[in-house]
């Protein structure tokens, strides 16, 4: 197994500030070492089938380079030859937060006429600077990157690496901090050919979705938890940027999941990283997870308006649809205000500090909880989750609205704890433990669908039933309240006979499901 010995965070920084950041790393202690320049033409086919794989493409050369040179090079590469004078193909993933399979590039590259529609989206001249600085018994990198981005018109960007001994993260990350107190930085899981394919009017490539860590069943219970924090902070910031650029609803549903995510990673490790610093950063993080869910709210209640639409034309759904996506458009505002906000960027740095090297990792108390091999840990710590959600489960048809809504939230939970573990399970011997584990997440997923289900459908009646009474939003007249009032009438939970099937078939799948985690170590 490889192991973890160093990461990087990446950047992005406004493009004239970037003579103020050099001057700054300077004062700062670091030292420059090395520049090069490169020429890469970014190619995809028309759809941007590439890029749709998470993949940027082309062909390159250092140094200078001429048009004649670029002409010549695209021609060869047309006609299948091999480059000269420098030149050479190049693949990379679009974000450094997802590798992609190359497979399904290579298949793709391969399939009958896909190279004779290939085009040059863009042309990136980058010029690329690094830098080393001390940081405690060793040293970190750092690589700015500044690139010319030519498309039907020219775009700037920049951005700035940190690569870091994963045992000096804290001098390292407090190196970088400081800085950002100069010069504005923003983490980012994105590199800057993504951020191009963007500026190129091609918005639909690399969509986010959660990604499961890579684990090794080598790994400590601590460097568990921060593999698993990383994935979940790396999928929030390739959503995040969606949000900001594109206001996109996928983007905002998946920054919402990426939080609750990382959130669940918190409460499976919370005997091992509860303090004062998490505490806090929890209490910071409170007010972004509003604003997304008021974003997401209104996506899905207007979803539930053009259902309502669908089945009965007749309902008065224009003007609540109408006051919807004005409450929407003024959600979204704030939402990106509260994204772009420099308080935001450096909360995402004290998280990625916080996880690195926070107080919890200093904890001698808890030292050896945290040297305790990560597969030993899940071997008792789902036993007792699993138990003790299947009880809660016992007297679910007795409960409250309320508490069923609880158990709901349990079950994603526990079904984001299940899924990072994905890794662990393709690495152990055979297919018995796979399908247990496919098992477990469908069961955990079934009972969430249909709880989950029912707090939509009140959460639905509630608001359209009380148009009138969201304060601070854009208010509603008289009709659209009468309108909002009609939609609520139609809307009803499922009833008991049905609550009560589903609930017993949930029930039933789960104490089907093997103890597939106690296995984990065959790996």
């Amino acid at each position: 197994m490889r192991k973890i010995t160093e990461r990087s965070l990446t950047f992005t920084l406004k493009p004239e500030d970037c003579e103020a950041l050099v001057a700054q790393l300077g004062k700062s202690g670091a030292h420059w070492t090395a520049e090069t320049k490169v020429l890469s033409l970014y190619l995809d086919t028309p759809g941007s089938e590439i890029g749709k794989l998470g993949f940027g493409y082309g062909i390159r050369r250092r140094g200078d380079v001429t048009l004649n040179d670029t002409q010549e090079a695209l021609r060869r590469f047309a006609r299948g030859l091999a480059g000269q004078n420098g030149w050479t193909t190049f693949r990379h993933a679009l974000s450094v937060a997802t590798p992609p399979d190359a497979r399904e590039l290579q298949s793709l590259l391969r399939a009958p006429g896909t190279k004779s529609h290939l085009h040059v989206v863009f042309q990136s001249e980058a010029k690329r600077s690094f830098w080393s600085v001390s940081a405690g018994r060793g040293a970190a990198n750092l690589t700015l990157e500044q690139a010319g981005i030519v498309h039907d018109g020219n775009t700037r960007l920049a951005s700035l690496t940190l690569t870091y001994p994963i045992d000096l993260a804290a001098p390292a990350l407090t190196f970088i901090a400081d800085v950002s107190k100069v010069v504005m930085l923003r983490l980012t899981g994105e590199t800057l050919a993504l951020e191009a394919y963007r500026s190129a009017g091609r918005r639909d490539v690399a969509v986010p979705s959660a990604m499961n860590p890579r684990l090794t069943p080598d790994m400590s219970t601590a460097l568990a938890f921060q593999t698993i924090a990383y994935a979940t902070l790396d999928h929030f910031l390739l959503a995040q940027a969606r949000v900001r650029f594109l206001r996109d609803v996928e983007g905002v549903h998946q920054a919402r999941v990426a939080l609750r995510r990382f959130s669940a990673a918190w409460k499976l490790f919370s005997a091992l990283v509860e303090g004062d610093e998490g505490a806090a950063l929890k209490e910071n993080l409170r007010p972004l997870k509003d604003a997304l869910r008021a974003a997401r709210d209104l996506d899905v209640l207007l979803g539930d308006v053009a259902a309502l639409a669908n089945d009965d034309p007749a309902l008065p759904t224009a003007p609540v649809r109408q006051l919807l996506e004005a409450r929407r458009e003024k959600a979204y505002d704030a939402l990106v205000a509260a994204l772009d906000a420099p308080e935001t960027d450096a909360l995402l740095l004290r998280l990625v500090a916080w996880v690195e090297a926070g107080d919890w990792t200093r904890d001698s108390a808890r030292a050896s909880d945290r040297a305790q091999p990560f597969v030993v840990f899940v071997q008792r710590k789902f036993s007792k989750l699993i138990e003790k959600f299947e009880r809660r489960c016992e007297t679910l048809e007795q409960a409250s609205y309320k508490e069923r809504h609880r158990t709901r939230i349990r079950a994603k939970n526990l079904r984001y704890g299940v899924e990072f573990l994905d890794s662990l399970v393709r690495l152990a011997d055979g297919k018995s433990l796979r399908k247990q584990h496919r098992a477990l997440i469908g069961a955990l997923k079934h009972m969430q669908s249909f709880l989950g289900e029912e707090n939509d459908v009140l959460m639905a009646h509630a608001y359209f039933s009380g148009l009138g009474q969201d304060e601070g939003a854009v208010p509603a007249d008289a009709a659209t309240v009468t309108a909002g009032a009609a939609l609520a009438a139609r809307l009803s939970p499922s009833g008991k006979g049905k609550f009560h099937k589903t609930v017993a078939k949930a029930r039933r799948e789960l104490s089907e499901v093997k103890p597939f985690w106690r296995d984990l170590t065959k790996s």
